[in-house]
């Protein structure tokens, strides 16, 4: 999902900038990506071994990003393979209830409401292609 390089996903969402790669690496295979300032993001490594800025990284492991920052993994002897998810910080009030993630108790309410109503998804995704 999103940008990486000259490869644009179908999906993406110009106010948050988000970024979903699953990143596949041969064993001494490097992985560089360039996260701008402003975004947060995080590697979780599932399979294999890797090396972020000389620390190891093993499997189930997760590294939180610094923004700005130009990131370069080095998969281990084995390969490795990671997700990396990225995005533009919402800096809104988080409240969570159940399923359920919003920004008020109000809002809350209303998504119970819109469940038990059968109204919850209003509009659904659609999808832009090259």
């Amino acid at each position: 999902m999103g940008r990486y390089g000259e490869h644009h996903s179908p999906i993406g969402d110009p106010h948050t900038q988000v970024q979903y790669l699953d990143v596949a690496l041969e064993s001494g295979q490097s992985f560089r990506h360039a996260l701008d300032a402003g975004i947060t993001a995080f590697l979780y490594l599932f399979e294999g071994s890797a090396a972020i800025a000389g620390s190891p990284l093993h499997t189930h492991n997760l590294a939180v990003l610094s923004e700005g920052d130009a990131l370069e993994v080095i998969a281990g002897e084995h390969g490795a393979r990671f997700i990396l998810v990225a995005g533009r910080p919402l800096n809104e009030p988080i409240v969570q209830y159940g399923p359920f993630v919003m920004s008020s108790r109000v809002e809350i309410e209303q998504a119970l409401d819109d469940y038990r109503s059968g109204r919850l998804v209003r509009k659904k995704a659609s999808f832009t292609g090259d």
